[in-house]
C-alpha cells in the first residue's frame, strides 16, 4: 500500500484550506500545515487532518490519510470523525456512508486486536451510534450498539441511543380524557 509523503499531506492541506471559510477552520489547517512541516509524519494527527479535508469535500484525500491509519480501530475513529465534519457540511449522504466504514473497521478491529484494541473499538462503536442517534437515525444506533462486543459499553450506548431519542425508561403519564382538546374547546364555548 501506499504511504502517504509529508508532501502529499502539505499539498492537501494547502488545498483544502483555500476550500474552508470559517475563521476557525482555516487557523486549523494553517497550524496542521506549519505542523507537518516540522514533526514527522508519526506525529502528525491524521484523524483531525482527515477530518478537515472531509470538511472541506476533499473526501478521497480523507479517505487516503485515514487509509494510511496502521490501527483499525483508529481508521474507525478517523471515519467517524471524518463523518461528523461531514454531517457539519450537511453531506448526510456521504457522511453516513463514512460512518458504515466506521462500523465495518470497529467491528473487525474488537475481534482482531489486543484486548486494549477491542475496548479502544467498543468505544469507537459508542461513538457511531451516538452520532447515528443524533441524525435521527434510532434504528442503526441501536444495530451498531449492539454490535458493542463490551457489555459495559454496549449498555451503555443503547441507554445513550434512548436518551437522545426521549425514552426515559418511566411509564408515560395517562392523558385525562377530560382534558381532551375537543372537551376544552366546548367547555370555553
Amino acid at each position: 500500500m501506499y504511504k502517504l509523503e509529508p508532501n502529499d499531506i502539505q499539498g492537501m492541506l494547502s488545498e483544502a484550506a483555500r476550500v474552508l471559510t470559517q475563521p476557525k477552520d482555516r487557523e486549523i489547517m494553517r497550524r496542521l500545515v506549519s505542523f507537518t512541516r516540522v514533526s514527522t509524519s508519526a506525529e502528525w494527527d491524521r484523524k483531525l487532518i482527515a477530518a478537515m479535508l472531509a470538511k472541506a469535500g476533499k473526501m478521497h484525500e480523507s479517505e487516503l490519510v485515514i487509509n494510511d491509519i496502521e490501527s483499525r480501530w483508529e481508521r474507525a475513529d478517523a471515519w467517524c470523525s471524518a463523518a461528523k465534519a461531514v454531517f457539519e457540511i450537511d453531506d448526510k449522504a456521504q457522511a453516513t456512508e463514512m460512518l458504515h466504514v466506521a462500523v465495518m473497521e470497529g467491528i473487525r478491529a474488537q475481534s482482531e486486536g489486543t484486548d486494549q484494541d477491542a475496548q479502544s473499538a467498543a468505544a469507537v462503536l459508542a461513538d457511531v451510534a451516538e452520532l447515528y442517534a443524533q441524525q435521527n437515525d434510532f434504528a442503526q444506533a441501536e444495530k451498531v450498539a449492539a454490535e458493542i462486543t463490551h457489555h459495559v459499553r454496549r449498555e451503555r450506548a443503547l441507554e445513550r441511543v434512548r436518551e437522545l431519542r426521549g425514552d426515559t425508561g418511566e411509564a408515560e403519564p395517562e392523558e385525562d380524557s377530560s382534558k381532551s382538546p375537543a372537551k376544552e374547546e366546548q367547555s370555553a364555548q
